[in-house]
């Protein structure tokens, strides 16, 4: 395991192994599919569970009928990250830690899974495919419930952001925005996950730090909800280029669209 202590982050056995049975599954049931994941696998440790031999969301049908099943599988990407928020997990916070696995259909975030390991009895486990629909076997039912949540139950606005990467840019940014209430966690994911529970409105990291792998699923899961992530300048983030793998202009996302256009103006004054 690298060395918290010392900046890094750290990469532990249960990133390793998530990741062996997630892309060894993946890859047993699709061979050419393209899977960028944060830890770097040797294909002879890939492991794979039993399920992986039914079909993926076997009995999920289209909710739209225009929907083609005929995508071709190049424009396809998984990214994997197999503990997002491992630092925290090091650190003894069983909150933040998520494993994300996002699905890329072309340059756009098209769906997503968030599975809290420590979360209630058996872990939580949201997700969503476009076209598909959504799911949360915790509250998340129905797009847009986010939205009731976080206008009626507050006053103040409440903005989340990074707890261990900080920069001046970043805190330049905090004073811009405004915001009543600033939330400092780990994990892209978990503050993506705020969002979604009404317990922040935006989620703001201007500077270069989050992977594409980082923010694949929860873009794809805060999309689907009427939400809308970013980078910190506003433009999408490219998901079809594999190379270039560092979100460079950051992050920003918003519980709406309207919130995001509303505070993006303000961090560009």
């Amino acid at each position: 395991m690298k060395d918290v202590e010392a900046g890094v982050d750290p990469v532990t056995q249960a990133d390793l192994q998530a990741q062996q049975v997630i892309e060894g599954s993946l890859h047993y049931l699709y061979p050419h599919l393209r899977i960028i994941g944060e830890e770097d696998i040797d294909p002879n440790d890939f492991l794979t569970i039993d399920t992986a031999s039914k079909k993926l969301l076997e009995g999920v049908k289209p909710v739209k009928t225009s929907f083609s099943p005929l995508v071709p599988l190049e424009d396809v990407t998984v990214y994997i990250d197999p503990l997002d928020a491992t630092a925290e997990f090091v650190l003894g916070n069983k909150q933040s830690p998520a494993t994300l696995v996002g699905i890329a259909l072309k340059s756009v975030a098209y769906g997503g899974v968030i599975h809290q390991p420590f979360e209630g009895v058996n872990g939580r486990t949201l997700w969503s495919l476009t076209d598909f629909g959504c799911g949360d076997d915790n509250e998340i039912k129905e797009k847009n419930i986010m939205h009731t949540r976080t206008l009626t139950k507050r006053a103040e606005s409440v903005l989340v952001t990074t707890r261990t990467h900080t920069s001046q840019v970043t805190e330049d940014a905090i004073k811009k925005l405004g915001m009543d209430v600033t939330l400092r966690i780990g994990g892209a994911g978990y503050k993506v996950l705020l969002l979604l529970d009404g317990t922040a409105d935006v989620y703001c990291y201007p500077t270069p730090g989050t992977k594409k792998w980082d923010t694949c699923a929860p873009e794809a899961i805060l999309n689907y909800l009427g939400g809308k992530m970013t980078d910190a300048q506003g433009n999408s983030i490219d998901y079809s280029d594999t190379v270039n793998l560092h979100n460079k202009a950051g992050v920003f996302a918003a519980v709406t669209s309207e919130m995001h256009e509303k505070y993006l103006s303000k961090l560009k004054e």
